[in-house]
């Protein structure tokens, strides 16, 4: 709903901008009832110009098309690795490279193949009786010039962490219990001064769709 807090109203409320970039006309599944129409709201499109003339605003939220360029299934996962590439150069050559970190990650996990028991997390709210179960794993990946070089990280995590991350970058406030307990993913990152911020061509995606 509209009217709910949410991370986007604290930014706001800091002075700071956001975007959202879906390729669905609602925005973030329609968990928070926007549509195209609303502020901050735009189209996966304008955010490779946002990414080429450096305006991309301070936190940004990207997905593309459903079921076709997000490994979910039945996609072809070589399409989800050209969309991914195609957003990998253009953030290289961006102005905003330099200060730039894309988590990449799944809203959901890949099968029931995952050997390991879903831990519990921390309540969203204490005094409620709210869920605290967290699912199976899901991939994380930090690509950024000031991501440890080979680096795997073991630190047990729900996605509250992506979300604690971006507080914690802009001062702000844990909206939940929940995020207030969880890591901020600062453990990937090197921030010590003289590092090299070089960073490499990413591959060329596959092609030729699946093999028999």
């Amino acid at each position: 709903r509209r009217e709910w807090p949410s991370l986007f109203h604290s930014l706001m409320s800091a002075g700071f901008t956001w975007g959202s970039y879906f390729y669905d006309p609602q925005p973030l599944s329609g968990t928070l009832g926007w549509d195209s129409h609303c502020p901050g709201v735009h189209s996966t499109s304008e955010l490779y110009d946002a990414l080429d003339k450096g305006t991309l605003p301070n936190v940004a939220f990207v997905d593309d098309v459903e079921n076709v360029e997000d490994d979910h299934p039945t996609g072809d996962l070589q399409f989800g690795e050209a969309w991914l590439k195609r957003l990998y150069d253009h953030a290289i050559t961006s102005p905003q490279w330099p200060g730039l970190v894309i988590v990449y990650t799944y809203d959901e996990a890949g099968g029931f193949a995952d050997h390991v028991p879903p831990p519990d997390g921390s309540a969203p709210v204490p005094s409620r009786s709210l869920s605290i179960a967290r699912g199976p794993r899901v991939a994380l990946v930090a690509i950024s010039p000031w991501s440890k070089r080979g680096f795997v990280s073991h630190v047990v995590r729900d996605h509250a962490s992506i979300t604690r991350f971006i507080e914690t970058l802009f001062d702000l406030p844990a909206l939940t219990a929940r995020e207030a307990n969880a890591d901020a993913l600062l453990d990937m990152f090197d921030f010590s001064c003289g590092r090299d911020l070089a960073v490499g061509t990413a591959p060329a995606a596959g092609t030729g769709g699946c093999k028999p």
